[in-house]
């Protein structure tokens, strides 16, 4: 997309929602003069923020990880009664565990919306998602947080946890966009 939002084709020429070419000088001018309209520009600006804010989730690729992520986080909130993130810090992360089932559960109904969304092209889900539970579940911890000594999240036994409740939350925002469809 050009600077105001509209659609560029191959040769990076301008093109209004019909397809004709636009010459985005024509946006500066008033009368055939070029002019500083703050108001203008003002209007442009936030018609560039919606359309950057629908291209972004148009072209978000959701990963295993987030998903992962997510659905931690989605478990604590429905299991611990959480209003909101800051509820959850108050918290010992040691003292805190999903418990498996309700956590797989969870993410089969999450990964059912995905890819409902994928079919209505909304969003774009990565390959490793197409699997079975068991490799998406190991493809995400594997992934989830590799840049950070504490674990995002991990496995242990018939439960899962963290050792850092911001890094979840950070990592589940990747997928707030579903907060309203849950």
């Amino acid at each position: 997309m050009d600077v105001f939002g509209n659609i560029l084709d191959m040769d990076g020429n301008s093109k209004d929602i019909h397809g004709n070419l636009i010459n985005i000088e024509d946006y500066f001018k008033l009368e055939g003069e070029l002019v500083n309209d703050y108001q203008r520009i003002s209007v442009y600006t936030k018609m560039l923020a919606k359309n950057v804010g629908a291209g972004y989730l148009h072209y978000n690729v959701v990963l295993a990880s987030h998903l992962l992520a997510f659905t931690a986080y989605k478990c604590l909130e429905n299991e611990m009664g959480l209003e909101d993130v800051f509820e959850l810090l108050k918290y010992k992360e040691k003292d805190v565990k999903i418990d498996i089932t309700s956590f797989r559960t969870r993410l089969y109904d999450i990964l059912k919306l995905l890819k409902e969304m994928e079919s209505k092209e909304e969003i774009i889900i990565e390959n490793n998602l197409k699997k079975s539970i068991d490799d998406i579940i190991q493809h995400g911890l594997k992934n989830l947080g590799a840049f950070h000594v504490e674990k995002v999240l991990y496995v242990k036994k018939d439960y899962v946890k963290t050792e850092d409740f911001g890094l979840l939350y950070y990592y589940s925002n990747r997928l707030s966009f579903l907060n309203d469809k849950l």
